[in-house]
């Protein structure tokens, strides 16, 4: 699905499904959003996956955690130049 600069979309997702962020001009990736389905107050925070990973910058198959710091994500992969926080 493509979603164009300045717009958003809602994606839900099941547990352990991959879910695969590009972006095709070669620029910035996107911003991604990502709720807890039981209880939309919980979501991913970059504040408490830097805490819970003890660094600001992601590794691959490291989770992104929420603000309970439950896993929600983990990066399996990251194809991009740079480094990039969590």
């Amino acid at each position: 699905m493509a979603i164009l600069a300045g717009s958003g979309k809602a994606v839900d997702s099941e547990a352990g499904r991959v879910v695969q962020v590009v972006d095709v001009a070669g620029g910035q990736v996107k911003d991604v959003f990502v709720f807890a389905r039981q209880d939309p107050a919980e979501h991913h925070s970059a504040p408490h996956t830097r805490a819970y990973t003890k660094r600001p910058f992601s590794k691959i198959g490291e989770p992104f955690v929420t603000n309970e710091r439950r896993p929600i994500l983990i990066l399996i992969a990251d194809d991009s130049p740079g480094r990039h926080a969590c």
